[in-house]
């Protein structure tokens, strides 16, 4: 049923989840990317969806292990992992199996893989815990 108290926003980036005096999430400082002008967004929650930190070699060698840099990735190239770094900006307590991922051989010249292994990161704060599955 549609209430009418939600706007969507497209082309949208967060940059900062901002806290009160407590730590607690009161809203989002994002980049709109059509101009590359700021905004803010009060909320009374603050929910981050976002893919992991595959694409960010650095994030890479420092939460999964020594020469986890070096890899190479396929498939997307946006996960930075900038939602795990905002989290964990304000406070957020990191948990769960970090040196874990989905890696596996892979072939060139046959452009197949095998042997993957699956892995999972928890991001918890002081009201809530969310769990980013590497599918």
């Amino acid at each position: 049923r549609a209430t009418g108290r939600l706007t969507l926003v497209t082309g949208a980036m967060a940059r900062e989840v901002t806290t009160d005096a407590t730590g607690r999430a009161t809203g989002v400082t994002w980049i709109d990317t059509s101009d590359g002008s700021e905004h803010h967004t009060r909320a009374k929650a603050v929910v981050l969806a976002c893919g992991g930190f595959e694409s960010n070699a650095e994030m890479r060698a420092r939460y999964l292990g020594p020469n986890w840099d070096l890899a190479k990735v396929r498939g997307t190239r946006f996960n930075h992992g900038y939602g795990h770094r905002m989290a964990m900006e304000i406070g957020a307590a990191v948990a769960g199996h970090w040196s874990g991922a989905r890696c596996g051989t892979f072939c060139t010249a046959t452009q197949q893989s095998a042997g993957w292994r699956d892995g999972t990161v928890t991001v918890a704060t002081r009201s809530s815990i969310s769990t980013f599955r590497f599918p």
